[in-house]
């Protein structure tokens, strides 16, 4: 087998080009330490041989051996120590929207399964295929003769699939409770208040984003611009409140509409009804 580069002829679709998947193999002596910044990427990191503790705000002292990985997640800083002789693993970093190639479990469930639980730090065992998917990679870095965006991502697909189908429901849920509690959050924001802003700055604010952050975090999560989001859910609002009897003056108010002739308006465009026909 060369171990010269080789760098692939064809032109990748430029959502392959976008994406930011990356693996490392890291050799370690005793002694040796390292550390994970805070910052934009999660990690996954795989322990092919020996063994480190770990120390974070979510984890003290914490002993990760030979074929055992863990889930190291973007928002907190990690320090890792080599506590045997020769210690060899392998790093994947990876993005939020990375891990959306497959979702590891159905996103619905797992939030409200870990709904107000505190879950601890763990590590996993490696099963069968993970062993075998950590073997071919190796091999592949080993050889440094592939750099291919494509390739990064085919790994990646075939590691969450591993994720999804060959890890139990518990394993799952450990491993990506940080992931859904940050979506939890923000969808919480985002349900609490939607109608109590007149404006999406002022919900962009309240999820401490910048506005365009918090546009395409929205439309990720909703599947639909916050201001349509926003202008349906004020409409449901109108038809609730109205069927409760409660006086036109107060919804206007309630709701913080200018004057009446803008609720109409909002009624009719959005119900397809004036507030008397409603």
């Amino acid at each position: 087998m060369t171990s010269s580069l080789r760098f692939c002829p064809g032109k990748c679709d430029p959502q392959i080009l976008n994406r930011t998947e990356q693996f490392y193999l890291k050799h370690f002596q005793k002694g040796d330490k390292l550390h994970f910044a805070r910052g934009s990427y999660n990690h996954f990191v795989f322990i092919l041989e020996g063994e480190i503790v770990l120390n974070s705000v979510e984890c003290h002292n914490f002993h990760i051996s030979r074929e055992h990985y863990v889930f190291l997640y973007h928002d907190f800083e990690y320090d890792a120590g080599v506590v045997s002789e020769d210690v060899v693993f392998l790093v994947v970093d990876f993005t939020i929207d990375d891990s959306r190639i497959c979702d590891p479990v159905e996103e619905d469930s797992i939030v409200r399964e870990i709904r107000g639980e505190h879950r601890v730090f763990s590590m996993f065992e490696f099963n069968e295929l993970i062993r075998n998917w950590t073997e071919s990679l190796t091999i592949h870095i080993e050889a440094n003769n592939i750099s291919c965006k494509m390739f990064n991502r085919i790994k990646m697909q075939e590691l969450f699939i591993i994720f999804k189908f060959y890890c139990s429901r518990e394993e799952q849920i450990n491993m990506f409770h940080h992931l859904y509690d940050s979506k939890m959050n923000f969808r919480t924001l985002c349900d609490t208040y939607i109608l109590s802003v007149h404006k999406i700055e002022d919900l962009a604010r309240i999820c401490n984003m910048s506005l365009s952050l918090f546009k395409n975090t929205f439309q990720k999560e909703y599947h639909e611009t916050p201001l349509r989001y926003m202008q349906e859910q004020r409409a449901e609002e109108v038809r609730r409140l109205i069927a409760t009897h409660m006086p036109i003056k107060e919804i206007i108010q309630q709701l913080g509409f200018t004057d009446h002739s803008h609720f109409n308006r909002f009624c009719k465009k959005h119900l397809g009804l004036s507030p008397s026909e409603i």
